[in-house]
């Protein structure tokens, strides 16, 4: 269960990019990183590659 809320966090995250919704987007990325968080309490592995999708996603899609 907590997969597809992660799932649906990074599909959202990844629209908002294409449409430059920057500000909403920091919403967003906040939001997941708070996800994160709670996380590592059970799986670093886990959090780790959650954490660095979105971070290469902003990074290739930066102007």
């Amino acid at each position: 269960m907590g997969t597809l809320v992660i799932a649906s966090f990074y599909f959202l995250v990844a629209y908002l990019l294409i449409k430059k919704e920057v500000r909403i987007y920091q919403i967003a990325s906040s939001l997941l990183y708070a996800v994160s968080l709670q996380m590592i309490q059970w799986n670093i592995t886990a959090f780790i590659v959650y954490l660095t999708i979105p971070i290469s996603i902003a990074f290739f899609m930066h102007d």
